[in-house]
């Protein structure tokens, strides 16, 4: 058995949840929509279990926005760092289901046709691995897309009735540009001049990753990589991860020249140590033109923002004179009093030279 003196032993295990994110290990982190999430579930110590009795599961529960990718693993980590993979339907269960809320739910039992598994292992810690990918129907900006998990247990296998419980949380954000109803509108602007000034609509942009507009940035509700302002002069873009792209404009709306400047827009986030998000901002060509702050006390996030706002503004092109104007008569009646002159000399000259 590896329940050797030196090993902790004790019937009151803990879970802890994390974010594998580049090989860090976070409670917090932002995405791009369609981006995989991997997530690691520990439970420390492995309980000794003897009697008839035993309890040890876990039960993550995944949000709306989060697809789960049917991959995951358990493994024993003992103290000396080795690893022992489990085997399902004899190390353990997983039992996929759904909760009163209609959310996904995946259930790791350590306890397989009434008896426990992880006796030979009392002392080390258990690691769940699996990832989910970050679907169409993600909450953007402070909501966030969480993943919770709750390890049932007991504290004394020879009676029922002494059951434990502990709960662990991580957070996933994405973020969106101009939307109208998640509170991010007028961070870019699209206008014209005279009538437009406030706003134009029509102009073609392409978000990029790269400052040369080589490589477009796609995600799975922002497939194209292109974007048209409305009516307001409104950019959405949703989906975002924090970091950095690039704003380019494609084409203009009739009457009106391109932009030709590349805007560098910047994503920057901060979180709280238990990972929710403390607040996020926004900068186009290094200038903060919008700020979040965001509140957890009340048990829902409440953002209070700042928006200063940037205008990308197009200029009409030169009017040239409209086909049957006074314009172009002026200009055909001058072109045919030069053809004549022409003429006459021409013809003058000619016969100064017969003569």
């Amino acid at each position: 058995s590896d329940s050797n003196a030196w090993v902790k032993v004790s019937n009151v295990p803990t879970i802890d949840k994390v974010i594998v994110d580049d090989e860090n290990s976070v409670k917090g982190n932002s995405v791009n929509i369609g981006d995989n999430v991997n997530y690691e579930v520990t439970i420390d110590p492995i309980p000794n279990y003897g009697g008839t009795h035993p309890v040890l599961n876990v039960v993550d529960t995944l949000s709306a926005g989060l697809t789960y990718n049917a991959d995951l693993t358990v493994k024993v980590v003992k103290t000396d760092n080795s690893e022992v993979l489990l085997d399902m339907g004899t190390g353990y269960t997983l039992t996929e289901g759904t909760n009163a809320e209609g959310l996904k739910t995946l259930t790791v039992n350590f306890v397989v046709n009434d008896a426990y598994t992880l006796n030979n292992y009392v002392g080390h810690k258990v690691v769940i691995g699996y990832s989910a990918e970050v679907n169409d129907d993600a909450v953007v900006n402070a909501g966030g897309n969480n993943n919770d998990v709750d390890l049932n247990y007991t504290t004394d296998s020879k009676t029922t009735g002494n059951d434990g419980k502990d709960e662990d949380k991580t957070y996933t954000y994405t973020f969106d540009i101009d939307g109208d109803t998640t509170g991010t509108k007028n961070i870019i602007t699209k206008v014209g001049e005279g009538e437009d000034e406030e706003a134009l609509a029509g102009a073609v942009f392409g978000l990029y990753k790269d400052s040369s507009c080589q490589n477009p940035y796609t995600n799975d509700v922002f497939a194209t990589g292109q974007v048209t302002s409305d009516h307001e002069g409104q950019l959405y873009i949703s989906g975002l991860a924090e970091g950095t792209y690039y704003l380019k404009e494609i084409s203009a709306p009739d009457g009106y020249s391109v932009n030709t400047h590349v805007f560098e827009i910047e994503i920057d986030a901060e979180y709280n140590n238990d990972g929710t998000l403390a607040s996020w901002k926004v900068l186009i060509d290094t200038h903060e033109t919008a700020s979040f702050t965001v509140s957890h006390t009340s048990g829902t996030p409440v953002t209070t923002p700042e928006i200063e706002g940037t205008d990308i503004q197009n200029t009409k092109l030169s009017e040239l004179p409209s086909t049957g104007g006074i314009g172009t008569t002026i200009f055909t009646i001058g072109g045919c009093i030069i053809m004549i002159a022409a003429a006459g000399l021409f013809f003058a000259s000619r016969r100064k030279e017969n003569k």
